[in-house]
């Protein structure tokens, strides 16, 4: 900004979808791939709402045994057509609740009723924005959701593009130390700051 300051940690609130998954498309690729290898056999897996899990949910084949919990209507979308293609057997577990058209997912207490019925082995879950103190999103609702999944699951690896490292956003949502692991891409460095916190926190960091 000419004759001012510019915060080194900026708010970060979310596009709509369409924008957001038309940003960095092939880094969040590299991200869903990174993720898919994560995922073994006989698990039971709960996908986030973000892009990057829609780019998961892109990479997946085989998934025998696998069970996917979801409240992303795109997500949805990608392993019915994948499971009537016999790409993906494993098999899917809709939560249904209130629609949002924006982020094109399922929310409020129908959902929340839903994901508390499930033992989770790995959350892949998605975030506003990442920065040493924790995982934001840009609302309560959403933020929520992500919330919930982090404390049903055994293991939960944080998928994020790496432009909301070191940003802020409205709602905390969980502390790096919840986490085992981040992907990102390489296209931004990630902050040293949040370097240092993951590394202090256990958390494995993965640039794809």
């Amino acid at each position: 900004v000419h004759g001012g300051a510019v915060p080194t940690e900026a708010l970060r609130l979310d596009a709509p979808f369409e924008v957001r998954a038309s940003e960095n498309r092939e880094g969040r690729e590299r991200v869903g791939r990174a993720a898919a290898g994560r995922v073994r056999e006989n698990e039971v897996i709960a996908l986030d709402t973000g892009v990057t899990a829609v780019a998961l949910a892109s990479a997946l084949t085989g998934g025998r045994g696998v069970s996917v919990i979801t409240a992303s209507v795109p997500v949805l979308e990608i392993l019915l057509e994948k499971r009537r293609s016999g790409e993906f057997l494993g098999r899917v577990y809709f939560l249904g609740g209130l629609l949002n058209e924006q982020t094109q997912a399922m929310s409020g207490s129908p959902t929340m009723e839903l994901l508390a019925r499930f033992s989770i082995d790995r959350a892949f879950v998605a975030a506003t924005a990442v920065d040493q103190e924790g995982l934001y999103m840009s609302d309560a609702d959403s933020g929520s959701l992500t919330r919930a999944m982090i404390l049903r699951a055994r293991e939960c690896i944080l998928l994020s593009g790496s432009e909301k490292l070191g940003k802020k956003s409205l709602y905390r949502c969980a502390s790096l130390g919840e986490l085992s692991e981040l992907i990102t891409d390489g296209r931004h460095p990630c902050p040293a700051p949040l370097q240092r916190s993951l590394k202090e926190s256990g958390v494995r960091l993965t640039i794809v």
